[in-house]
Formats: C-alpha cells, sequence, structure tokens
C-alpha cells in the first residue's frame, strides 16, 4: 500500500445506533473528541442558543456535540450559530487534536442539510490525480489504491471503488463536504480542486460526472492567509473555501474547559470498558489545569482513558495521573550555534525533533506545525544534499595522491629494491 494514504470517512444520515455505542458517543462529542458517532433522529431545527442551554451553577453552554465554561468558546459558538443554516463554505483553523471534525460535524448537524450525509476527505498525501480519484470515485489502479471509506454505519471501511457508486462529490450530493488538511495539497492538487469545485473538470467528462451542488467546509492546522502571502497556496482557492473563518483556540487557551471536558472524557472510557465513572480530586483538577496540553483534546482524552484503565477506586488522584502527563516525549533542546545559516538551524531543528520522536514523521510534523508533505520534501533534500557531499569527497579522495603508511615503506625496504 501506498505511504501516502487518503481517508475518506463519510457520515449516514443522522439514525438509531446501539445503546452502548450512543453512551459513548455522547460523552465524546460532549468532550470534543474528533470520532464519528450516531446520534437520535435530527429535529427540524437547530437547538437555539439561550440561556436555556446554560447550567447556572457552571456556565456550561451547550451548541450540538459542544460544551464549554470559557467566554472565548462562548463567542464562538455564537459564531457557529450565525452561519451554520447558510450554505457559506467555512474554514476551520486550528492546532492538531483542537477538534476540527467535530465542530464540522457541529456545523453539519445544526444546518438544514443535517438530514443528509456528511463526507470527510482527507487530503494528506494526495497528488493531482489521486484527488481527482477521489473526488469523482474512479477506481485507483494497483498499487496505488490507497484510501478507504469509513462508515458510521456500517462500521466496517470499503476500499474507493467498492460499495457506493461515485467518490466524494457524489456522495456529499445534498450534504456537507469537509476537506481535512487542505493546506497539504501541492500546487497542481490546488489546481484541480478549484477545478472541481467549480464544476470545470480538467479532464473531458460527461456532464453528469460534474460535482453535485454541496456545502463545503475545509479544516487546516496551518494558516492558510499566511500561505496565500508566502506563495505556496492559491488565493482563488482560498477565497473559495474560506468564505467564513472559524479559529478553534487551543486546550491551554480555555483552561477552565479542562475539568469538564476530563470528566465527560472519563465518562466514555468508563462506557467504553464497562467500569464505573470515577471522580476527579480537586487537587488533579488543579494538575490537568495546569499541564499546557500539546496535543489539546485528544491527548486529554488519552489521558483520561489511561489513567480509569490504572484506577483501582472512585476517585482519581494527582498520583494516578502525573507521570502520564510528564511522560509525554518533549524534543530535546536544541543549540544553535553563531554564525550558522538559517536553513543550517532549520535543518538541525528538523532532525533533531524526528531523532526525539523515533522516526515518526507525523508527529514530528505535528511538533513543528508544518504539514507531512512539506516534512516530506524537507527530509527528501537534506537526503539529495548529504548524497551530493558524499560523492564529492569521494571524488576528492580518489583524486588525492596516494600516501604510503611506514608499514608499507618498511616491507618495500625488505622484500623490494633497496631504497635510495
Amino acid at each position: 500500500m501506498a505511504s501516502s494514504r487518503a481517508w475518506q470517512r463519510s457520515a449516514e444520515p443522522l439514525d438509531g445506533g446501539g445503546a452502548d455505542r450512543r453512551r459513548r458517543d455522547s460523552a465524546l462529542a460532549a468532550a470534543g473528541r474528533n470520532r464519528p458517532g450516531n446520534r437520535s433522529a435530527a429535529t427540524d431545527s437547530p437547538p437555539p442558543l439561550s440561556e436555556a442551554n446554560l447550567a447556572p451553577e457552571a456556565a456550561v453552554l451547550e451548541l450540538g456535540r459542544l460544551r464549554s465554561v470559557c467566554a472565548n468558546m462562548h463567542r464562538l459558538f455564537g459564531h457557529i450559530r450565525d452561519i451554520a443554516q447558510s450554505d457559506a463554505a467555512v474554514l476551520l483553523l486550528g492546532e492538531s487534536g483542537v477538534g476540527k471534525e467535530l465542530f464540522g460535524r457541529t456545523l453539519h448537524e445544526l444546518s438544514a442539510r443535517r438530514g443528509r450525509r456528511l463526507v470527510v476527505l482527507v487530503c494528506t498525501g494526495l497528488s493531482a490525480a489521486q484527488l481527482t480519484t477521489a473526488l469523482y470515485g474512479e477506481a485507483l489502479p494497483e498499487p496505488r489504491r490507497s484510501g478507504r471509506l469509513v462508515e458510521t454505519e456500517p462500521a466496517e471501511p470499503r476500499r474507493f471503488g467498492r460499495g457506493r457508486p461515485g467518490g466524494a462529490l457524489a456522495q456529499a450530493s445534498g450534504g456537507t463536504l469537509l476537506l481535512d488538511d487542505v493546506a497539504a495539497l501541492d500546487a497542481p492538487a490546488q489546481s484541480e480542486l478549484l477545478r472541481a469545485l467549480n464544476s470545470e473538470p480538467s479532464v473531458q467528462r460527461e456532464p453528469a460526472r460534474r460535482g453535485p451542488r454541496v456545502r463545503l467546509l475545509a479544516a487546516s492546522t496551518e494558516d492558510l492567509g499566511k500561505l496565500v502571502r508566502l506563495g505556496r497556496f492559491r488565493p482563488d482557492l482560498y477565497h473559495r473555501i474560506a468564505a467564513a473563518r472559524l479559529e478553534i483556540p487551543p486546550l491551554r487557551e480555555r483552561r477552565e474547559d479542562v475539568p469538564l471536558l476530563a470528566q465527560s472524557l472519563l465518562a466514555a472510557a468508563a462506557a467504553q470498558h464497562q467500569r464505573p465513572v470515577p471522580t476527579l480530586h480537586p487537587e488533579a483538577r488543579a494538575l490537568l489545569g495546569g499541564y499546557p496540553w500539546p496535543g489539546n483534546v485528544r491527548e486529554l482524552g488519552d489521558v483520561m482513558e489511561l489513567a480509569l484503565l490504572r484506577s483501582r477506586g472512585p476517585v482519581l488522584h494527582t498520583t494516578d495521573l502525573v507521570d502520564l502527563l510528564y511522560a509525554v516525549p518533549v524534543p530535546p533542546r536544541v543549540e544553535i550555534p553563531l554564525g550558522w545559516t538559517l536553513a543550517a538551524a532549520e535543518r538541525e531543528v528538523i532532525l533533531q525533533t524526528l531523532a526525539a520522536h523515533s522516526g515518526n514523521r507525523q508527529e514530528t510534523a505535528d511538533t513543528l506545525a508544518i504539514s507531512r508533505r512539506t516534512l516530506y520534501e524537507k527530509l527528501a533534500r537534506y537526503k539529495a544534499q548529504d548524497g551530493t557531499a558524499l560523492r564529492s569527497a569521494r571524488r576528492s579522495l580518489r583524486s588525492a595522491p596516494k600516501v604510503h603508511r611506514p608499514s608499507e615503506l618498511a616491507d618495500e625496504g625488505e622484500g623490494g629494491s633497496p631504497p635510495t
């Protein structure tokens, strides 16, 4: 299977599921976990954003699957409520692990399209040809078939070219298409995406094969506006996918939400593992609130699940958490001597971060806040530079005059012609 994987996920129209699945999805949704799930049938109108949704004792504001006690998140909820009913293209910006897909699902579920499918197309590593395949559903030739379709119902994955006919555009017809990690697309893939979104295919197609009308959402860990200024992202594509922008703050900027999310994630993990739901000791809450959470809500969920599995009582204490928090691998300090060029300093930081993550390129890219494609390009350039330097050194050695070792000279004096 090719190393560049394209993942496409599809959420069915919201209908019922198993009781255990619903309990877990409800808890995950409350906590902001980025997982697809089932919910009960959609109502005729989205829930209002008003004081009726506030818990007086904790000022917890709820909007669809989202919950928060932070003022900045409350303002964000208001923006979501304002644009959810429109067909405007929305760009979701935020660090890895903040739950961009969950925010996209909330936009979809609060819109008039909630009875149709939400399709998530992950753009990481897709070439222009692979993007065309993902959008229009043509069969990928072996061995390049690297994408697969993961659905809410049924749960079994399906590869492109199997199951439902058509690609992401056809499957999202009448619904919503979420383009995840759109910043990872290279220039040819960006051009192909723009042509597809404008219903102007780059190759000869039947009119019926053109993309149907969908609500467009896009998600990125990188600021696309900055990439446009740097010449790395097409400005016309940017304006096509970013009629509205939602910037999701990292968890360290909404620390008041940590106890709420932690307890919800504990409930989710307890439902999954069929255990009683423990509570957090006040000191444990303070410990969680003081941690920077570089992995955001995703990391918080992993820590809560591990703490639950290790717990032996109804209350989680700091001793159950501290080694889980500070066992997170952190890249070592990088010393850059004065006089180094900027390119040399960047290379040193990238290579040392890669070593700190034991060669895991996805974790390295997340730590450096760059796309995996950018990391691959830089590593390939470093490899080419090293190969050039090695070949140059070998040529220098071959052209250098031969230097005789003392032992060779002694052998010549004993068995060969006498020295002059």
